[in-house]
């Protein structure tokens, strides 16, 4: 997940560009995996995970409008990616015992 990246996207709370990261991906790897799995255990993230950047995006209109900006939430990459494998893992168990209605 690390190598496949967009690294021209504005990093999040934590300041490393996606760009270090994805080219960092192997050594950090595992750093981040045993990171994610001590989380998982203790239920607890590091805090640093627990913030988010919120910045507004010009949608159209009237630059001066405050309703014509959508927000977008920057979050931290290794949150992201630890989300998207419990929500991943969550929504097959889910799916393998037909937990969820149609």
């Amino acid at each position: 997940m690390l190598c496949a990246l967009n690294d021209r996207k504005a990093c999040g709370p934590d300041y490393l560009a996606y760009r270090l990261q994805k080219e960092l991906a192997c050594d950090i790897a595992p750093i981040l995996a045993d990171i994610s799995q001590y989380s998982i255990d203790t239920g607890d993230l590091p805090s640093i995970w627990r913030e988010a950047n919120v910045v507004p995006i010009y949608k159209k209109g009237a630059v001066s409008e405050a309703g014509n900006y959508r927000p977008v939430i920057l979050t931290c990459v290794p949150c992201k990616f630890l989300e998207h494998i419990l929500s991943s893992h969550m929504r097959a168990h889910l799916d393998k015992f037909n937990a969820l209605n149609p």
